[in-house]
């Protein structure tokens, strides 16, 4: 019974993380309003009608395990190797909209898309039907979240510049927090 009951734990520890990942994320209406989900169906669209027997898995398994780790490694590196009081000036307090966690609901949402792109491309090269055509939008939302992701880890190369050229260390930063396309994407 011990067993069942870590077992459950477990699934419910990671319930929770997708929950709270895909709110802060902003769920299904940050997604409808992300110009890179949009272009990546409108693009989709085209390569399906223009050559749908194209092998997408192949594409998939060329570009998308490199994406992956560039994703893993700058969300490793934002992480680890930021000092703490850059840390704490884009943590805002611990607000839950602070840049920090922005950046950090981007990053996941990237490798989350990227699993679900290499997954489908799995799925299609075993042969599921669909599984090639959907592999097709996979992709281009892959490459398309990588570049909100570049515009996120941006942000933070300017707040990191704005906060190096206050005289004081102990001087307070304002950051602007105002939502960026980079948080919707």
């Amino acid at each position: 019974m011990r067993h069942w009951n870590s077992v459950g734990a477990s699934w419910l520890r990671v319930g929770r993380n997708w929950g709270q990942y895909w709110r802060l994320y902003g769920g299904f209406i940050a997604l409808s309003r992300s110009p890179y989900f949009g272009l990546a169906v409108v693009l989709s669209v085209m390569s399906a009608i223009g050559g749908g027997a194209s092998d997408w898995t192949s594409v998939a398994f060329a570009i998308i395990p490199s994406l992956l780790g560039f994703s893993i490694g700058a969300f490793a590196i934002l992480l680890v190797f930021s000092s703490e009081k850059f840390l704490r000036l884009i943590s805002e307090g611990g607000r839950e909209d602070s840049l920090f966690i922005s950046a950090s609901a981007t990053f996941v949402h990237f490798i989350v898309v990227q699993v679900f792109s290499l997954t489908l491309a799995m799925l299609g090269k075993v042969g599921v039907p669909l599984a090639n055509i959907f592999t097709i939008f996979g992709v281009y939302y892959s490459l398309f979240s990588a570049l909100a992701a570049c515009f996120v880890l941006f942000d933070i190369a300017q707040v990191y510049n704005r906060a190096a050229s206050v005289p004081y260390a102990d001087a307070e930063v304002q950051l602007d927090t105002a939502p960026t396309d980079t948080e919707i994407s």
